[in-house]
């Protein structure tokens, strides 16, 4: 039987990941939740597995319809985005009337926590709910057999014209035993960090979030499970024999268990001379020692959350970060030789210009080497949502959740303003372009590149979405 993995694609460049989806303008990393399916679907016999990554192929909808025509899979997988869901949607309707005997499963955040108005499209077949992988094994063997799919655990699908959710399959408590996400089913060129070695190969170390900020969307829920360290320094020995000079670590909080990164950072420092990587922790999760310890294993850059310089606004995002550690941890990390990109956000419930203000006066102070802004947004199953549910106008198609109007919450246009103001204050000086001339250097065409469609985004005030 054939399975194919499909990264759709989209009206822009789009990283599709379980707990976000964001723009790509001089970035791409590999679709890592489709390559970990592969992966499992290989240790199968009998199927044919691919991957097909339109966004790293930049194939249009009907380029798509194509390839596919041509391969006729008995199973499609995909995952669905977050603001581009609707749209995913729609493209999936356009590929079952094309292909009416293949049989069509997405999985992700939203199709999780909006199960019946993912299904009542009638796009798909079923959904894969919360982690995939064991439901998508026992799809395949379901498949495979001719059995019903009705029942199976931890799959929504329609019988007889009704929605039919499953319960949920309890966490998988052993990630060592999944298998690694498999690199070999993408062209390797395609894919890269921004100003970072080529090509760019992807590791999960750990799922979960044990921490509370309201508007996090969180990888399986709140409780932690691990993989080991030995499994990590395996997987990143296989991918520099693959070729992969540069890994990033997709962890909400890489170093969360400072004694695993400790010893994975050992692991590391032996056997991985000239590896670069990167990934994203909190501030209060670093100390001197560590940081050291991890540029000595490779480690050229953190993204780190400060969101807001209000005390206010972080305490309404439960942010449990003080003023005080942004200001002495983010020259620690630097000190240490590694590059900090620092995340904010505009626009929270009640947030004033004083305080975006502020925050923007914060980035200029403690000069991090790039910021990443966004709009606050408010989804399903997120603390923040629950709380504003009925101040906010949440659809499907097409995808969005946006304040209602009059209630005290800033508009899109307003945040869209901020994003764009924030952006230009930091960027476009010459104290930051200056400071970055060894960048520039080093990776020209990615600096130029980057600045060119930063510079038209900062301009273009018709533009409905973030930079990023």
């Amino acid at each position: 039987m054939r399975l194919l993995l499909i990264n759709l694609p989209g009206k822009t460049r789009l990283q599709r990941r379980y707990v976000a989806s964001y723009y790509a303008p001089n970035f791409l990393i590999p679709p890592l939740e489709l390559m970990g399916l592969g992966a499992l679907g290989k240790q199968r016999p009998g199927w044919d597995v691919r991957l097909l990554d339109c966004m790293a192929e930049d194939l249009g909808l009907e380029a798509t319809v194509a390839r596919l025509r041509a391969t006729q899979p008995h199973m499609l997988v995909t995952m669905l985005g977050f603001e581009v869901c609707g749209d995913d949607l729609e493209i999936l309707a356009r590929l079952k009337q094309e292909l009416p005997r293949t049989k069509i499963f997405v999985f992700g955040y939203l199709p999780t926590h909006v199960p019946e108005q993912v299904l009542e499209r009638g796009a798909v077949d079923g959904i894969f709910l919360n982690e995939p992988e064991e439901t998508f094994a026992e799809v395949m063997g379901r498949l495979e057999r001719g059995e019903p799919l009705a029942g199976t655990p931890g799959l929504a699908c329609v019988e007889d014209g009704e929605a039919v959710i499953s319960p949920l399959r309890p966490r998988i408590d052993d990630l060592d035993a999944l298998p690694w996400a498999d690199h070999t089913m993408i062209r390797p060129a395609a894919y890269r960090e921004s100003f970072m070695p080529r090509p760019t190969g992807v590791i999960m170390s750990a799922r979960g979030c044990a921490f509370s900020c309201t508007y996090c969307v969180r990888t399986f829920g709140r409780d932690m499970r691990y993989r080991s360290a030995a499994s990590l320094a395996g997987e990143v020995a296989s991918l520099r024999r693959q070729g992969f000079p540069h890994v990033r670590f997709l962890d909400d909080t890489l170093t969360i268990k400072r004694d695993r990164m400790v010893e994975l950072c050992q692991r590391l420092s032996r056997q991985e001379r000239g590896l670069t990587w990167t990934a994203l922790t909190r501030l209060d999760r670093v100390d001197a020692d560590l940081l050291g310890r991890m540029y000595r294993a490779g480690c050229r850059r953190l993204y780190v959350g400060v969101e807001s310089a209000s005390p206010r606004v972080l305490k309404l995002y439960k942010k449990r970060l003080s003023l005080d550690e942004i200001r002495e941890k983010v020259p620690m990390i630097q000190a240490a030789g590694i590059e900090v990109c620092t995340f904010f956000i505009v626009g929270a419930p009640s947030e004033t210009p004083d305080e975006i203000e502020a925050s923007i006066q914060l980035a200029l102070e403690i000069e991090p080497d790039y910021i990443i802004v966004t709009r606050i947004q408010y989804w399903p199953g997120t603390d923040l949502f629950n709380e504003h549910r009925d101040k906010l106008d949440f659809n499907l198609y097409p995808t969005s959740c946006e304040p209602l109007p009059g209630n005290g919450i800033m508009t899109h246009s307003e945040y869209m303003a901020w994003e764009r103001r924030f952006y230009q204050r930091f960027y476009l000086r010459p104290k930051y372009i200056s400071r970055r001339v060894r960048t520039l250097l080093r990776t020209p065409a990615d600096v130029l590149e980057g600045l060119g469609r930063l510079g038209a985004f900062v301009a273009n005030r018709k533009r409905e979405r973030d930079f990023i």
